[in-house]
């Protein structure tokens, strides 16, 4: 809480493609009372590969149907 004052500051971080729709989001939930404000900090890199598949026999048994989900970077990417 801001000393003097009724209002609250927040501070997060969240990646880009979860902030799409945010500011209007958080003012339908606070019928206009809350103002976000949006700034890029930076980015990082993952060490992953958006295009991959299991192919091997072993990679298909632990993951099956999870595997497109499994795939963080592509989830990121593709949105």
């Amino acid at each position: 809480m801001k000393e003097g004052t009724a209002f609250f500051t927040i501070r997060a971080m969240l990646p880009v493609v979860e902030s799409f729709g945010f500011a209007d989001e958080i003012r339908k939930r606070t019928s206009g009372a809350a103002s976000p404000q949006l700034i890029f900090s930076g980015f990082a890199t993952l060490d992953l590969n958006p295009f991959w598949v299991p192919t091997t026999g072993e990679e298909l048994e632990d993951l099956a149907e999870k595997a497109d989900r499994a795939n963080v970077a592509k989830v990121m990417w593709m949105g």
